[in-house]
C-alpha cells in the first residue's frame, strides 16, 4: 500500500524539489564517503560469514564490539584460500535452513524462544547465504517480524507514530547495502523498492549507495518507468539528499527519463521532469570531481553506470539542441569518450 502511495506521488514530490538548498557531493572527498566505502568492504568480503559456524551467530548476552587489536592483528587470508574455504551449494543452503529455523521463533510480537538471544547480524548471515529470490523474501518476512517485536538489538530499538525506527536501528546501513545487492543479482529489485518502500513495516534504512543501486539495478531490469521515480522519491523520505541534490542519482534518473521517452515521447509528465533534472545535473557536474579509473569494485560498477546514462543524455541533448559542453567537459575528464573531445 505505501509503495503504490509512493508510486501516486513520486513525480509530483520530485517536482517540488526545485530548489538546491545543498551543494552536489563529490565521490571521493568526504569522510562519511570514507567511512561508507569502508563499511562496503566488510559486507562485500562474504568467505568469513561462510567459514562462522552457524551456532557462533547467537549470543547468551549483547553484542561485544571487536577490539582494534584483535583487528589488525588477523591476517588477512589470500584469494586462494578464500576460494577454497567456500561452501558448497548443498551445505550453503542447510545453513541458511537451519539459521532461518533458529531466528523465526525468537522474532515477532510473541516470540516462542528468547535465549539465547537473536543478534542483528543474523541479516547479512542470511543475505550472504540466500540462493534464490524466494530466499530474499523469506529474510524480508523475518525482518518484519523482528521489527514487530522491537527486537532490533535486543529489544532497544523503538519505533515513532509513523513506524519509523528512532534511537538505535534494528538495522544497520551496510546490511540495506547488501540487501540491495543481493536482490538486484536475483532480478528482484522491485521487491527491494516495496522494503524501501515501506518503512513503517520493514525498518530497512536506504542509504545513498543504496538508493544509487536500486535506481540502477530498476534501469538495468527495464522495470516500469514510474517505479525508477518512485525509487528516487524515497531519497527524501529516508532523510537523503533529494536526487537533484546528488549528481550520480541525477545522472541515473535523467538516463531513465531519456529511455522512457524515446519509447513514449508523449508523455507530458516525464518531460517536464526532464526539463527539471538536466540543469540539476549541471549545477551537480559543476562541483563534482571526475570519476578515474579504480580497481575499487563499487566505484568501476559506478563509473560504468554514470557512462552509459550520461551518453545517452548527452545524444537527447545533441538531438534537441541543446548545450551540452558542460556534459561532455565531466565526461572527457572522466574518460567516458574512446578519445578525449576537445573543449
Amino acid at each position: 500500500m505505501a509503495l503504490h502511495l509512493a508510486a501516486r506521488v513520486s513525480f509530483r514530490t520530485l517536482s517540488r524539489s526545485a530548489s538546491f538548498a545543498l551543494p552536489a557531493r563529490g565521490l571521493h572527498t568526504t569522510p562519511v564517503v570514507l567511512k561508507k566505502k569502508a563499511a562496503r568492504a566488510t559486507i562485500e568480503e562474504d568467505i568469513d560469514l561462510f567459514d562462522e559456524p552457524v551456532e557462533d551467530l547467537f549470543s547468551s548476552g549483547p553484542e561485544k564490539k571487536a577490539s582494534t587489536s584483535a583487528t589488525t592483528s588477523t591476517a588477512v587470508p589470500s584469494t586462494q584460500e578464500r576460494k577454497g574455504r567456500r561452501l558448497d551449494p548443498n551445505e550453503r543452503q542447510k545453513r541458511f535452513t537451519q539459521l532461518v529455523q533458529f531466528t523465526e521463533p525468537r522474532v515477532g510480537r510473541n516470540p516462542t524462544k528468547t535465549s539465547p538471544l537473536l543478534r542483528r547480524t543474523v541479516f547479512p548471515q542470511l543475505i550472504h547465504l540466500a540462493m534464490t529470490a524466494e530466499d530474499m523474501k523469506t529474510i524480508s518476512n523475518l525482518m518484519i517480524s523482528w521489527k514487530e517485536g522491537n527486537l532490533g538489538t535486543q529489544g532497544k530499538a523503538r519505533f515513532d507514530a509513523n513506524g519509523r525506527p528512532k534511537g538505535v536501528r534494528p538495522f544497520d546501513e551496510p546490511t540495506s547495502e547488501l540487501f540491495t545487492r543481493r536482490c538486484s543479482e536475483f532480478g528482484i529489485p522491485e521487491h527491494a523498492l516495496t522494503v524501501f518502500g515501506d518503512s513503517p513495516t520493514y525498518a530497512l534504512p536506504l542509504t545513498l549507495s543504496a538508493g544509487r543501486r536500486l535506481l540502477r539495478s530498476l534501469i538495468a531490469g527495464e522495470r516500469p518507468f514510474v517505479e525508477v521515480v518512485t525509487a528516487a522519491a524515497l531519497y527524501e523520505v529516508h532523510g537523503l539528499p533529494s536526487v537533484q541534490e546528488d549528481f550520480a542519482s541525477c545522472a541515473l534518473l535523467l538516463g531513465a527519463c531519456v529511455k522512457h521517452l524515446g519509447s513514449n515521447p508523449l508523455d507530458k509528465k516525464a518531460k517536464a521532469l526532464f526539463a527539471q533534472l538536466v540543469p540539476a545535473l549541471e549545477k551537480g557536474l559543476a562541483d563534482a570531481e571526475p570519476i578515474p579509473a579504480s580497481r575499487d569494485v563499487w566505484e568501476k560498477s559506478l563509473r560504468e553506470w554514470l557512462k552509459a546514462s550520461m551518453k545517452d543524455i548527452n545524444a537527447s541533448l545533441q538531438t534537441q539542441g541543446k548545450p551540452r559542453d558542460w556534459l561532455e567537459l565531466w565526461m572527457s575528464r572522466s574518460r567516458f569518450f574512446p578519445t578525449p573531445v576537445n573543449v
